[in-house]
């Protein structure tokens, strides 16, 4: 292999991680989505300090992109803290795959 081959291949990695603005966690917590009278059953499959990536349950039900929505989520059972909800707008919708970006974020600890 040329050595270029590889710094090419490092910088378009490294490019590509850099689009983010925070670093993503991978999680498996069950929640949902609501927005007015509508509740969208979710899974989260990633968390970062700007959003998440979500997993519709019923992939025929899923929010618009840019609505808004209150994202509740559900602690497992042997723990003791109550249902987390946060506000976010839903940015991206793929198939069964909603993105939302969390619309209060403390701007000190960006």
């Amino acid at each position: 292999m040329h050595p270029d081959m590889d710094s090419n291949e490092s910088q378009e990695t490294s490019s590509r991680s850099n689009k983010r603005r925070h670093a993503r966690q991978d999680v498996e917590i069950q929640g949902k989505l609501s927005s007015g009278d509508q509740e969208y059953p979710v899974d989260m499959l990633d968390l970062s300090k700007g959003g998440a990536k979500l997993m519709a349950r019923n992939e025929n039900a899923t929010p618009a992109t840019g609505q808004s929505v209150i994202l509740t989520l559900s602690w497992p059972l042997e723990t003791d803290r109550g249902d987390l909800c946060v506000d976010a707008t839903v940015v991206r919708v793929e198939d069964n795959e909603i993105s939302v970006k969390f619309s209060h974020i403390d701007q000190h600890s960006q």
